[in-house]
């Protein structure tokens, strides 16, 4: 019985020297390789939450707008969105329904977040006829669904369509486009923002 047990302990060999750095070096490989992954996931997950972001805090003024005329106890008349790529911000306001009482003041609420605003283009969907403008505005009635799209003191027919390319955490572009119609603020994908934007080069 011995001698067989010595027999197979002879016969039993450990890892070398070697053997363990390369496998030390693999390991630290794909760990790397690893760690790269993540943080390219985490950045689009930021991105995403910005987008998400964007595209929630508007409609939440815009449900608002169409279950209710009033806001922080006040009625108001219209609501006004304004999207602005020299002030970098979409702003929410509304327009008490008179002017006679002091307690009717205009509330508006202001949103940026970690996105700049590089483009407003008018008619998007029509190459030899679209436009860009440096800011817009969108005009909702209470209870209605759709809008008026103002530029200036001139009103744009509704049933034009508005893009908005968003660059997000300063290293990725989303596209927007107002919903000609019933004036929501909808997602465009990735293809058909980067055909927009070879078209403004």
């Amino acid at each position: 019985m011995i001698p067989r047990i010595n027999k197979y302990n002879k016969s039993v060999s450990a890892f070398t020297l070697i053997e363990m750095v390369v496998v030390l070096i693999i390991v630290g490989i794909l760990l790397m390789s690893t760690l790269y992954l993540s943080g390219e996931q985490v950045q689009k997950v930021r991105n995403k939450a910005v987008k998400e972001s964007i595209t929630a805090e508007r409609q939440s003024h815009y449900s608002r707008n169409i279950w209710s005329s009033s806001r922080g106890w006040i009625l108001y008349k219209y609501m006004d969105i304004n999207i602005n790529n020299e002030t970098n911000n979409i702003s929410f306001t509304y327009e008490p329904r008179s002017n006679d009482n002091k307690d009717d003041i205009k509330l508006k609420d202001e949103f940026t977040n970690s996105f700049i605003i590089k483009s407003i283009i008018i008619n998007p969907n029509q190459p030899s006829n679209f436009e860009e403008v440096d800011n817009i505005t969108f005009r909702y009635t209470p209870y209605q669904i759709s809008c008026e799209q103002i530029l200036g003191e001139n009103k744009v027919n509704q049933n034009n369509s508005t893009l908005l390319i968003a660059q997000v955490n300063e290293n990725k572009d989303y596209c927007f486009e107002i919903n000609k119609k019933n004036c929501r603020l909808m997602d465009v994908s990735d293809s058909s923002c980067e055909k927009i934007k070879a078209l403004l080069q």
